[in-house]
């Protein structure tokens, strides 16, 4: 028999894992808590190397900022843009998506799974989300509005409007 998750209020959450000392980094949906894929030297190397490059453009950089979606969906993006004067608070919230939100996959996680979180940003108003995978050395940009368009080789760019 399968055993149904316990609930967690958002209060909980709040309370335990964005402000967590010792807690696992997890994103919240409905009451669920949803675990963060594990990351591995190459996810690590390619955010970090995603938010230095980031930095110059004239935008605030996040790591794994946790951003509130509506009343009871946090997410965890990898590496978020926002607009400079936007990030205010503990979190980026309902009046202040980012401007690019961008995941690393990590390899329990699949693109599919990915590209579903980048359609729930674009709902939340991120009109931007990048989707890379380190291991296959391969991305997709996603813009709102559009379709996934997978980048494959260095030639090909990465790109989140005029900015």
């Amino acid at each position: 028999m399968a055993t149904l998750p316990s609930l967690v209020s958002v209060q909980d959450y709040v309370r335990d894992y964005i402000n967590r000392e010792t807690k696992p980094m997890c994103e919240y949906v409905e009451g669920v808590l949803v675990p963060k894929g594990m990351g591995t030297f190459s996810h690590a190397r390619v955010q970090a190397r995603l938010a230095a490059l980031l930095q110059g453009l004239g935008f605030d950089v996040f790591v794994e900022l946790h951003g509130r979606l509506r009343e009871a969906e946090f997410r965890v993006p990898d590496v978020v843009l926002m607009k400079p004067g936007t990030a205010n608070g503990d979190y980026s919230g309902p009046d202040n998506p980012p401007y690019l939100c961008i995941e690393v996959l990590s390899p329990d996680q699949g693109i599919g799974q990915m590209l579903a979180k980048c359609e729930r940003f674009h709902a939340w108003g991120v009109p931007f989300c990048w989707v890379i995978d380190p291991e296959k050395k391969v991305g997709w940009v996603y813009n709102k509005g559009g379709e996934p368009r997978k980048i494959r080789s260095a030639d090909e760019a990465l790109d989140a409007g005029e900015g």
